[in-house]
């Protein structure tokens, strides 16, 4: 007897179809990889502990944490907030951290959906921001830690060669968020 034709059913056959539709699916060219999970108990937990002092309703929300170098902080599925150990690193301090959950609690409770294009993004970052200070103020976190945190990473972005795509609308989003921070931050009268 000879080996057995290579049919549809074929086992051989369907791992090559699983491998190709893998492959299609979530390796195609010009769409890179989604960052892989990043497992840090400990500090998960330290940030778990900083939502639920931002947010008593904490219960409802989930924490992601993302392995990547990129500065990402972000609400997926309306109760998810997903840092990268990229944020992570440049938000070094608590107050710091407690700024950027403060920024997505923000987005959160002010009900706001995914711009549709770079107009739509900036009020929504300022009314964000806005509500961070405020909530941040409410429990004597240090407000202006969001301050110092949006300058570096704006700095950083400066400095980047090549220049990331959109550059010079991130840099002026940064610099119109860093303004309407700053006047808010002042002494009130």
């Amino acid at each position: 007897m000879g080996p057995a034709p290579l049919g549809p059913r074929s086992s051989a056959v369907k791992a090559l179809q699983l491998l190709l539709l893998a492959l299609l699916a979530g390796c195609s060219a010009g769409t890179p990889p989604r960052p892989a999970r990043w497992q840090d108990a400990p500090t998960l937990d330290a940030l778990q502990a900083l939502l639920c002092r931002l947010d008593p309703e904490c219960r409802w929300l989930r924490l992601r944490l993302l392995d990547t170098d990129r500065p990402l902080a972000e609400i997926r599925y309306r109760f998810e907030i997903v840092l990268s150990r990229g944020m992570l690193e440049r938000a070094a301090t608590t107050a710091e951290r407690a700024f950027v959950l403060a920024h997505e609690l923000g987005h959160l409770r002010l009900a706001h959906a995914p711009p549709r294009n770079a107009d739509e993004r900036l009020p929504l970052e300022l009314a964000a921001d806005a509500w961070a200070v405020e909530r941040l103020r409410a429990e004597g976190i240090d407000p202006a830690a969001g301050l110092g945190l949006l300058e570096r990473l704006a700095a950083e972005l400066e400095r980047a060669e090549p220049p990331p795509a959109g550059h010079a609308s991130a840099l002026a989003e940064y610099a119109r968020r860093r303004a309407a921070l700053a006047r808010q931050l002042e002494p009130r009268p």
